[in-house]
């Protein structure tokens, strides 16, 4: 009888081991979880990637060293800026557009924004025939416009870093006051900021006047 006890006791043990490491792996399988697609990590995996992607050399090398930089520079329009009410207010619309309540589509709405401006203010939304568009900034939205900007400033640095002179030691290169270094700085802050929008972009739902997706029955979707 001791023996068998014994025998049994021990398979049991071996079992319940098994059994505990098998419910361990299978147990989040069946477990609801809410999970985020987008946010700061995906903006900031955004820009951290774009460090490598670089195709010109001496850029790719300064940028492979700073992802970690390009992906906080990336957060920023999600984080500071909208803890100040006015950058808030004036800053929101430029992450999306919604190019439905002109009768467009992502793919065919035009690129001059003064065009759309004159051609679509004061006219009815095709989304809402009931609202009057009053603002194209503020209902459309101009993230499109906005990675232009940012990239219009990056080109606007090219004559600073023609003309000044790249530091010569540690010392200079610690210098912020150095043309060279201003110049360095003001690329990236505006290439991280811009890395944003461009992120914007590619979320489907920042193209739709549905960013929720209540229309197609997916609501709270984003």
């Amino acid at each position: 009888m001791k023996i068998l006890f014994r025998k049994f006791h021990k398979f049991s043990e071996k079992n319940l081991f098994f059994l505990t490491i098998f419910s361990l792996s299978v147990a989040p399988l069946f477990i609801s979880e809410t999970t985020y697609a987008w946010g700061g990590r995906g903006h900031s995996t955004i820009c951290e990637a774009a460090s490598f992607l670089v195709k010109e050399k001496g850029l790719k090398k300064f940028l492979q060293n700073r992802p970690h930089i390009m992906g906080h520079l990336c957060n920023i329009p999600d984080t500071q800026w909208k803890n100040t009410p006015e950058m808030k207010t004036l800053g929101d619309p430029t992450h999306y557009i919604d190019p439905e309540i002109i009768g467009y589509t992502p793919k065919t709405i035009p690129t001059d924004f003064a065009k759309i401006e004159k051609e679509f203010t004061g006219k009815n939304s095709d989304v809402d025939k009931s609202e009057k568009i009053f603002s194209i900034p503020r209902q459309l939205g101009s993230v499109y416009w906005r990675v232009d900007q940012f990239m219009r400033r990056l080109n606007d640095l090219k004559p600073e870093f023609a003309k000044a002179k790249p530091p010569q030691n540690n010392q200079e290169a610690q210098n912020m006051e150095l043309p060279y270094n201003k110049a360095t700085y003001d690329f990236m802050i505006n290439a991280g900021v811009m890395g944003h929008f461009v992120g914007d972009i590619a979320m489907p739902y920042h193209d739709t006047s549905d960013h929720d997706g209540w229309e197609t029955g997916h609501g709270g979707i984003h």
